[in-house]
Order: structure tokens, then sequence, then C-alpha cells
């Protein structure tokens, strides 16, 4: 099962899924809305369809996060009320954050027992 292709495209889809929707109720959650609930919720679509579509097409994952992070931006400044300095700030401390846990993962990859790193997909 690990072994399978299939079954790590649909993890990456599962789990790509739960951020976005995770990031929609936080954002809801705390965020003033000028848009529409309705509206909010269509472009959260589009976006959500774009990663899916991002997903799929096989771009770069370095590069998907820099798109995402730029989707989620826009998302944000165009449906919240929000301030654009602030949204870049905590954006900021969250790639810190990320590239720590980056890190942890490099580590435990060199950890990792020798006759587990070649396995074909």
């Amino acid at each position: 099962m690990l072994n399978s292709v299939i079954f790590w495209k649909l993890l990456d889809i599962f789990i790509l899924i739960i951020e976005w929707i995770s990031l929609y109720i936080l954002i809801n959650d705390l965020s003033i809305k000028k848009v529409s609930k309705n509206q909010s919720f269509f472009s959260f679509l589009l976006i959500l369809g774009i990663a899916f579509a991002m997903n799929l097409l096989g771009i770069f994952p370095n590069v998907r996060v820099f798109i995402s992070i730029m989707l989620s931006i826009l998302y944000v400044k165009l449906n919240y009320e929000v301030n654009l300095s602030m949204a870049i700030q905590c954006y900021a401390q969250a790639l810190f954050i990320g590239e720590k846990i980056e890190l942890c993962d490099k580590v435990s990859y060199d950890l990792t027992p020798e006759c587990f790193k070649g396995v074909d997909n």
C-alpha cells in the first residue's frame, strides 16, 4: 500500500483539502467580512480548485507553496477587512516555523535506515 502512487496522490489531495478548509474556517471566525458569504465561499472554492489543479499537474512543491501563499493573501485581502502588512507579517512567521519543520523532516530522513530510502513507487 505504501508503494502505491495512487495512495500518495490521494493523501496529498486529502491533506491539501484539510489545509485550505482549516484556513477558511480560521479566517471566517477571526476576521470581519467585507463581501457576502456566498462570494467569499465561491472565491474559496476557486482557490481550492486552483490548488487542486496545481497538485494534479505536478507543479514543483516549493513553487506550489509560494503560489498558495500568494493566493491565500489575495483571498484574505479581497474578502476580509485586514491590514496587508499584518497578513504578510503573519505569513513570514509561518514560513519561519515551516522552515523549522522542514529541517526536522530532513534530519529524520537522514536517520532513516538505508533499506527504506530506495523504495520505488
